[in-house]
């Protein structure tokens, strides 16, 4: 298992970028990696980012993931996040997990309204 704890707050609707130092590899290139959101680490993801589109990018040894504002709409309350990575794009290693919490926006994101 990977590092635990990584803990995440954000408003409901609102945008986040997080960068998590991997170690334990000689490289990540050609790496497949996912980041999901879900109830329990048994259910299916609510998001689900992965580093073949441009919601995660990879520097070196740093994995950054986006969060896009529309994400979190209609989500509230306390998820269990995870990252992990896809070598050879099998045996997936869980490089972290934590808990992710979305605070509900006072006003209505969607329509601007109460």
């Amino acid at each position: 298992m990977g590092v635990t704890g990584q803990n995440i707050r954000i408003g409901e609707g609102d945008r986040k970028e997080f960068t998590v130092e991997v170690d334990g590899y000689s490289t990540l290139s050609g790496a497949l990696i996912k980041w999901a959101v879900s109830y329990d680490s048994a259910d299916s993801p609510l998001i689900l980012k992965s580093s073949t589109s441009s919601d995660i990018t990879i520097d070196g040894f740093d994995v950054t993931v986006v969060v896009k504002a529309v994400d979190t709409i209609g989500l509230r309350g306390k998820y269990t996040h995870e990252l992990r990575i896809y070598e050879g794009g099998i045996n997936p290693e869980k490089v972290t997990i934590g808990s992710f919490t979305v605070i509900p926006a006072i006003t209505n994101q969607t329509t601007g309204g109460a």
